[in-house]
């Protein structure tokens, strides 16, 4: 059997995560907030699911899901870490509060981070067991940094990081580490964007920001399902050499390659005008 721990199990890439795995053969461990939705996913997995409750801000909750999972799977290890779980802050960091810039890297990256430590004992070999392996679901945002999406990209850009150091300091344990790296994808992490970004109403990026929402609602729309980055986790923990980095881009072209070619100066004026960004724009808003 085949133990895996994903965080964010409640919806989205994570409960698809769960699905897949479990339609794999494998026992799957899911992190959850809240009781209600631990009651919920045990009623939808009856079978070789655990829930696991718990914050990423609560490092005393996350250490006790490890001795949880480590009395189930016994004299076997664990065969992998997802770090799915995470929010997004939206809005500008001319006016975006410490707090909240702090409370994004304490969700995206430094729960992940703690998480890694914590359930390092139970990924080493054991026995005839090969090593487990970590897989941080990150962001083509590490890449491509959005306006009025800072905050989340930068901690997915620390995620991302993070997985390279961790694979090298891990090399002698022989605990893989890869970077899953989404584009837009179907989930319902787009509705939380405008009740978290209030800070922006009333400032120069206003009608920018509104038009980045919109963007966003459309792109959403018309993105990956959470099913093929489902696929992609299983790849990651199974293939015998797994990619560094999986990118999966709402059209690979259009969306990835080309930007990612681009001049930053070039991309930088060719954003500025689809959001209304340029300076031209400020200075119509501003004259009496």
């Amino acid at each position: 059997m085949k133990y895996i721990v994903v965080t964010g199990a409640s919806a989205g890439i994570g409960l698809e995560t769960v699905r897949f795995l479990l339609g794999k053969g494998c026992y799957v461990f899911g992190s959850v907030r809240t009781t209600a939705d631990a009651d919920r996913l045990t009623g939808l997995f009856p079978e070789n699911f655990t829930p696991l409750v718990f914050d990423l801000t609560d490092d005393v909750a996350m250490a006790a899901s490890v001795e949880q999972v480590a009395a189930i799977i016994g004299e076997s290890n664990l065969t992998g870490l997802i770090n799915n779980a995470g929010i997004v802050v939206p809005g500008p960091i001319l006016h975006l509060p410490k707090e909240k810039m702090r409370h994004q890297f304490e969700v995206n990256t430094f729960g992940p981070m703690v998480l890694c430590q914590l359930y390092f004992p139970l990924l080493k070999k054991k026995g005839n067991n090969p090593p487990g392996r970590i897989v941080n679901i990150s962001s083509l945002s590490a890449e491509i940094a959005l306006p009025f999406m800072g905050p989340y990209s930068a901690s997915k850009r620390a995620l991302s990081n993070l997985a390279h150091a961790l694979r090298r300091e891990f090399y002698p344990y022989g605990i893989q580490v890869v970077d899953i790296q989404p584009g837009r994808v179907k989930t319902g992490i787009v509705d939380t964007l405008a009740p978290n970004a209030s800070h922006f109403i009333g400032t120069d990026f206003e009608a920018g920001m509104k038009r980045y929402l919109e963007s966003a609602q459309y792109l959403r729309d018309r993105g990956l399902s959470p099913e093929s980055i489902a696929a992609s986790v299983y790849k990651a923990l199974h293939e015998a050499r797994p990619r560094l980095r999986y990118v999966k881009p709402y059209r690979y072209f259009s969306r990835w390659k080309i930007p990612s070619s681009l001049p930053a100066r070039l991309l930088d004026r060719i954003l500025a005008k689809r959001l209304g960004l340029l300076p031209e724009y400020l200075k119509n808003k501003n004259t009496p």
